[in-house]
C-alpha cells in the first residue's frame, strides 16, 4: 500500500542516482589504484600517529588531526594497508554522497544534475587517486559542498558539522570557507536591494520554505535569502524608515502615470488615493523590504500604520465623486495631510484639481525615493546580518579548529608561531600567481615543487579551460532558478578557497584544489546542460555528443590515473631500497634518521625521525651533500631506485659494524 501525497506537495528527490555515484567512485578508486600501494610521505605523518603504523613522525605546523581521527578505526586495530585503503575508498565514497546530497533539494527540477556534477568531480584522476588516500583534500572539497548546500536549505547543524569537518581536516581551508558564509547574508541582501532599484517581483515569502518555491515565484533565491534574514532580525526604526519612504515612492510612482496620462480629476484622485493605500500596505508586508516585519499590516478597512488617520476619515478609493465631475472636497484636503505620504510627483488645489510639478522635480524625488527605500532596507539587513548561519559557522570552527588552535599553544608557542612555521615549511608566504603552475601540474607530478619547464598536456587541460566559461553560462541559466543563491555562493566560495593555493603559495599540486573544482562542478554542469539543450540537432544527435564528449574526459582522466598509480609504486619502493642499504651498514631499529628524506624511509626501517638538536644514528641524501658534521661519515649509493640521487650516510662506528 501507498503512503498518501499531501496535495501540492512536491516530491521527494531521488537519491539512487547520487548514491550510485559514490558507491562507483569509491569502486573505481580501489580498482585503479592498487589497495597494496604503499603509504606515501604526507600518508606516513598522519596514520604514524598510532602505535601499529610504527614509531610516530614528527606533525609539523600546517597539518591538523582530521586524518589521523578518520584512520582510527583501523589504525587503531592493525597496521594493514590494504585494510586501510580499503576503509579510506569507503569513508571517500560516503563523503561524495553527504557532500553533494543538500543539493538534490536546491535543484528539484533537475535532479540529474547533482549525479552528473558529483560524477565529473569524481572522475578526475586526482580525485580518485586520493580517494583511498590518507590526505584530507577530498574531504575538505565535500565539506566546503556541502556547507554551502546546508546553509542555502537553513540547515544549521549540518552547516556546522560541514565546517567542524573542514576544520578538522585543514585548519586553514576552514577559515576560508567560513569567509564568505559569515559575510554571505548582508552582502546578498544589499546587492539583491541595489539590483531590484527599478522594482521587480514581489511575490510573499512563506518564512517556512527553507529551499524553494513555486516556479511561478520569479524572486531569485538571493532575494528570498534576504528577505528571510531581515524578516528574523529586523530593525523597528530602520523598518518604519523603509515603509515610509516606500510609501512615498509608491505615491510618487502613482502620480507620475496619471499625471502622463492625463486622466479626469475625479478618477484620477481615486487612483491615486488607491495606489498610496496600496503601497503603504506593501511597505508593511512585502517581502522585498524584509526589514518590514516588524511593521504589522493593517486589518482590513484600516489605513496603514505608516500613515496616519485625517481627521475626516479613512481615505476610501471607492468614494463616489462630486456631481461636478471632480472628487469631493473631503477627499482632495484627505491626500494633502500627512507629509509621509503626500503625492511626490503632484500638488493638489483647495477645489480637488491637481496639477502635475514640473517634469525634473517629480523625476527627482522618484528616484530619491527609490534609492531611500533601497539604502534603508539594505541598512536593516547590514546592521543585523542573519544570526542562525553565523552561530553555525562559529560553532564550526571551534569545534573544528580549537584542536588546532590548543595544540598551537602547547606545542608551537601560540597561534602566530604555529603559523609562522607552517609558512616557512611551505617555503614563506607572499603574494605570487601559481595559477600557470597548477594548469602545468594536471598531468603530474602529485607535487609539482618547482614546476618550471614542466610542459602542458593539453587532453588533461580542455576540461579545465571548459571550467570557467561552463561555470559561466551556468550561473546566467541559474539566475532564475530558486537556487541561484546557493550557485553564486558556491562560485565566491570557491574564489575564497582557492585565494591561500593561487596567490599565497609559489607551487602546485593537483590535490590543492580539489574543493574548488567540486564547488564549481555544479555550475559548471547546469552550463553545460543548457548548452546542450540548445543544440539545434535532433535527440539522437544530442547524445550522440554528450557520449562523445564523457568519453574525450574519461579516457585521459583514467589513463593518467593509471599512469601516476604505477609511478607512485615505483617510486615508493625506494623506501625500502634505501632502507635495505641502512641495513647492510648496521643501521637498524631503535635508531634516528636525519636528513631532509628520512621521513618515509625511517618508518620503512622502523626508525624514528631525529629531532633537530639530536645527532642521528644515519642519514638519508637525496641529491644533496653531507651536513658539515657529517662529512667524515661513509657515503654510499642507493642501486637501482626509480628517482635518481639517493644515498645514505653512516658514521664509521655503523658502517664498521
Amino acid at each position: 500500500m501507498t503512503k498518501p501525497t499531501r496535495i501540492g506537495a512536491k516530491p521527494a528527490p531521488t537519491r539512487w542516482p547520487l548514491a550510485a555515484v559514490a558507491a562507483g567512485f569509491a569502486a573505481l578508486s580501489l580498482l585503479l589504484v592498487p589497495p597494496s600501494l604503499a603509504l606515501g610521505w604526507d600518508e606516513i605523518v598522519y596514520v604514524s600517529q598510532w602505535p601499529s603504523f610504527g614509531p610516530t613522525a614528527p606533525f609539523s605546523a600546517p597539518r591538523s588531526r582530521g586524518v589521523p581521527l578518520l584512520v582510527a578505526p583501523v589504525a587503531a586495530v592493525t597496521d594493514s594497508v590494504v585494510a586501510l585503503r580499503c576503509w579510506l575508498a569507503a569513508a571517500a565514497g560516503l563523503a561524495l554522497y553527504l557532500g553533494y546530497l543538500p543539493w538534490l533539494a536546491l535543484l528539484p527540477g533537475r535532479r540529474a544534475l547533482v549525479p552528473v556534477a558529483a560524477a565529473a568531480y569524481g572522475t578526475l584522476w586526482f580525485a580518485l587517486f586520493y580517494g583511498g588516500s590518507a590526505m584530507p583534500n577530498h574531504y575538505v572539497a565535500m565539506a566546503a559542498v556541502g556547507a554551502v548546500g546546508a546553509f542555502a536549505r537553513r540547515r544549521w547543524l549540518a552547516l556546522a558539522a560541514a565546517v567542524t569537518a573542514a576544520g578538522l581536516m585543514r585548519a586553514s581551508d576552514a577559515f576560508w570557507l567560513a569567509l564568505p558564509l559569515l559575510f554571505w547574508p548582508a552582502a546578498a541582501g544589499l546587492a539583491v536591494r541595489v539590483a531590484t532599484a527599478s522594482g521587480g517581483a514581489r511575490s510573499p515569502v512563506n518564512p517556512r520554505d527553507r529551499c524553494a518555491t513555486a516556479p511561478a515565484d520569479r524572486q531569485t533565491g538571493m532575494a528570498r535569502l534576504a528577505a528571510r534574514v531581515a524578516t528574523a532580525a529586523g530593525r523597528p526604526r530602520v523598518a518604519g524608515l523603509a515603509a515610509r519612504l516606500r510609501g512615498r515612492r509608491a505615491a510618487a510612482s502613482a502620480a507620475g502615470e496619471a499625471g502622463s496620462r492625463r486622466r479626469p480629476h475625479g478618477a484620477w484622485q481615486a487612483t491615486t488615493n488607491a495606489r498610496a493605500d496600496a503601497g503603504s500596505v506593501r511597505a508593511t508586508t512585502a517581502p522585498d523590504g524584509a526589514d518590514d516585519a516588524t511593521v504589522p499590516a493593517p486589518p482590513d478597512g484600516a489605513r496603514s500604520a505608516a500613515v496616519p488617520p485625517t481627521p475626516n476619515g479613512p481615505r476610501d478609493a471607492e468614494a463616489p465623486a462630486a456631481p461636478d465631475g471632480t472628487s469631493s472636497p473631503r477627499r482632495s484636503h484627505a491626500t494633502t495631510a500627512p507629509d509621509d505620504t503626500a503625492d511626490a510627483g503632484a500638488t493638489t488645489t483647495p477645489h480637488g484639481a491637481t496639477s502635475a510639478a514640473p517634469h525634473g522635480a517629480r523625476w527627482s524625488r522618484r528616484v530619491w525615493a527609490a534609492v531611500s527605500a533601497r539604502a534603508a532596507s539594505a541598512l536593516a539587513v547590514v546592521a543585523r546580518p542573519d544570526t542562525a548561519s553565523a552561530r553555525a559557522v562559529v560553532v564550526g570552527l571551534v569545534a573544528g579548529v580549537g584542536p588546532w588552535v590548543v595544540e598551537a599553544e602547547a606545542r608551537f608557542g601560540g597561534v602566530w608561531e604555529r603559523l609562522r612555521e607552517a609558512s616557512e615549511i611551505q617555503g614563506g608566504a607572499g603574494l605570487t600567481f601559481s595559477l600557470p603552475a597548477h594548469a602545468a601540474a594536471l598531468d603530474g607530478p602529485l607535487l609539482c615543487r618547482p614546476c618550471e619547464g614542466d610542459p602542458v598536456v593539453w587532453p588533461l587541460l580542455a576540461w579545465w579551460l571548459a571550467l570557467p566559461p561552463l561555470t559561466a553560462v551556468g550561473l546566467y541559466v541559474g539566475r532564475r532558478l530558486p537556487a541561484a543563491n546557493a550557485l553564486w555562493l558556491a562560485v565566491v566560495t570557491a574564489g575564497s578557497l582557492s585565494f591561500t593555493y593561487l596567490f599565497l603559495i609559489d607551487y602546485a599540486a593537483t590535490r590543492f584544489l580539489l574543493p574548488v573544482y567540486a564547488l564549481l562542478a555544479i555550475p559548471a554542469m547546469l552550463g553545460a546542460r543548457d548548452l546542450a539543450r540548445r543544440l539545434p540537432w535532433r535527440a539522437g544527435a544530442v547524445n550522440a555528443v554528450v557520449a562523445v564528449v564523457v568519453l574525450a574526459h574519461l579516457a585521459p582522466q583514467l589513463a593518467a590515473l593509471r599512469a601516476h598509480a604505477g609511478i607512485q609504486r615505483q617510486a615508493r619502493a625506494d623506501f625500502a631500497r634505501v632502507a635495505a642499504v641502512l641495513r647492510g651498514h648496521g643501521v637498524g631499529p631503535p635508531c634516528a634518521l636525519g636528513g631532509g628524506q628520512a621521513i618515509p624511509v625511517a618508518h620503512a626501517l622502523g626508525c624514528r625521525t631525529a629531532g633537530r638538536d639530536e645527532t642521528p644514528t644515519a642519514l638519508v641524501l637525496r641529491d644533496e651533500e653531507p651536513p658539515r658534521e657529517a662529512r667524515e661519515w661513509t657515503v654510499a649509493d642507493v642501486p637501482d631506485t626509480y628517482n635518481a640521487g639517493w644515498r645514505v650516510a653512516v658514521p664509521p662506528a655503523a658502517g664498521a659494524g
